[in-house]
């Protein structure tokens, strides 16, 4: 399960894009109901996961993966109050941004044909969870060593871009 989501998908990258621009607790704490909520899903529909509209998919990642790279761009001002202070929250918008991208993704179809499998889909849950959970705090290595040996403005950047070019990728190989 490990090594179906280190090599298909890029949500460590994400996660690391996140630490570098913001605090690693609350990108973590964004991201533990996120991968877990995926997870369940995988296991609890199964075969569905896998007949999910694509173009739906694609749309729904496309307008998270841009909603992140204007987040990750914004530099925090005084007057960030009210409401949408409150969604603009790392933790807010870690679990966004791992929730609503690559649905139907290698590491979910592993887990829903596992669940299937072993009829165990609370221990299918379970690992499946644990292993995007390492999966997570790497990229939050990443992430929080990146930001002591770079420039701030220059990870800005990055995650920006990186972002933006997932947006591109997902948009056109949907």
């Amino acid at each position: 399960m490990l090594l179906a989501e280190v090599a298909g998908d890029r949500s460590i990258y994400t996660i690391a894009s996140l630490s570098s621009r913001f605090r690693a607790a609350p990108v973590l704490l964004g991201v533990i109901p996120a991968v877990a909520l995926k997870m369940l899903a995988a296991v609890l529909v199964a075969g569905a996961v896998s007949r999910l509209p694509p173009p739906a998919i694609a749309a729904i990642s496309v307008v998270t993966w841009l909603v992140t790279a204007w987040v990750v761009w914004r530099r925090e001002t005084p007057s960030d109050t009210g409401s949408f202070a409150r969604i603009r929250h790392p933790s807010v918008i870690a679990f966004l941004s791992i929730a609503f991208t690559e649905w139907g993704d290698p590491g979910q179809l592993t887990a829903a044909l596992l669940a299937t499998h072993f009829r165990a889909p609370m221990l299918v849950w379970s690992a499946a969870t644990a292993a995007l959970l390492t999966k997570a705090v790497v990229g939050l290595v990443i992430g929080f060593t990146a930001r002591r040996y770079l420039e701030g403005a220059w990870l800005r950047v990055a995650a920006c871009a990186f972002c933006v070019v997932n947006a591109v990728v997902t948009a056109i190989w949907r």
